[in-house]
């Protein structure tokens, strides 16, 4: 069974939609960058969690894309 988890970004945007708040131009943006400061700060915490003197970019990038990758769009 895979683990799936929907990041508090995503879950905060489907919300202001179900709730009736129009996904227009300004709010997507916001979205998206918001998508991707979050997406910094899983890789980081996870590299800084595992081995915080190697680079672990790439392994910190396969964890999130196993992880969340599932739910980026929305």
């Amino acid at each position: 069974m895979e683990n799936k988890s929907m990041t508090a970004v995503k879950w905060f945007f489907i919300e202001l939609t179900r709730r009736g708040l129009p996904p227009h131009k300004e709010i997507i943006k916001c979205y998206e960058q918001a998508k991707e400061m979050e997406h910094k700060q899983i890789v980081d915490a996870w590299c800084d969690g595992v081995h915080p003197n190697k680079d672990n970019t790439v392994f910190a990038e396969q964890y999130y894309n196993e992880t969340y990758n599932h739910v980026q769009q929305p």
